[in-house]
């Protein structure tokens, strides 16, 4: 299998991993992928199953990288500073329909 059919796959089998784990039945992981058919779903949950600590290991080492790229975020000045602008941009434009009237309509 070619690495872009395997990071394809990953994109796909990793959510419904999660989601599993999380106690949603197949019949509800179906309802929120429906691309996917139930046997498809019954298949990855039971290559999960075969395949338990090796999947817990890549969740974990993705979950460890995710981390990573967050803080590498959060701890650069031109990100906060963007984010300060967006929120205060956000928090007038709230101001801004509540005053009007639209208050309503955003809550």
């Amino acid at each position: 299998m070619g690495l872009f059919a395997s990071k394809a796959r990953e994109l796909v089998w990793t959510p419904l991993f999660i989601i599993s784990k999380l106690g949603a039945t197949a019949e509800q992981i179906v309802q929120s992928f429906p691309s996917l058919s139930l046997g498809e779903v019954y298949s990855s949950i039971a290559y999960y199953l075969t395949h338990r600590q090796e999947i817990e290991e890549y969740l974990k080492e993705q979950e460890t990288a995710a981390d990573a790229v967050q803080e590498q975020l959060e701890s650069n000045p031109d990100y906060q500073a963007e984010i300060a602008e967006l929120r205060s941009r956000i928090l007038g434009r709230w101001t801004a329909a509540r005053t009007n009237g639209e208050g309503a309509a955003m809550e």
